[in-house]
């Protein structure tokens, strides 16, 4: 697609997530394109120590830092702000209390006659399987 477009060499392509896999990546490197993309890890390896604060437009401090690759090829912008934690921590407990109400439903069924009680299908519905 990219050669199609005539898109030069050397080109910056910004990439959603869901569009970056690994195959996706080394083909943009091998074609001598630059990426930027928001990246598909779980984890952050945000160290508050190495990070630089910057205010944004809407005056927050955002806490960034950045991490070169030991090869040098990659640059990882790892970026913290109170309001993006706020908004995790708020969907963890969101997701928590689901799951404790539903294991409460499961519980109160296993007291209720025609609930289901087949511990394979108790299993499967708590995400043990």
């Amino acid at each position: 697609m990219l050669q199609n477009l005539g898109a030069p060499q050397g080109a910056l392509v910004v990439m959603d997530a869901g569009i970056a896999t690994e195959a996706n990546i080394q083909w943009l490197r091998k074609a001598g394109y630059g990426y930027l993309v928001v990246s598909r890890e779980r984890s952050r390896q945000f160290n508050a120590d190495d990070a630089v604060s910057l205010e944004t437009a809407a005056q927050e401090t955002v806490r960034c830092q950045k991490v070169v690759a030991e090869d040098g090829q990659e640059v990882r912008l790892y970026c913290h702000s109170p309001g993006r934690e706020q908004m995790e921590k708020a969907m963890a407990e969101r997701f928590a209390s689901r799951f404790e109400t539903g294991l409460k439903a499961l519980n109160e069924g296993l007291q209720r006659p025609r609930t289901e009680k087949r511990p394979d299908k108790l299993w499967e519905r708590i995400g043990r399987r």
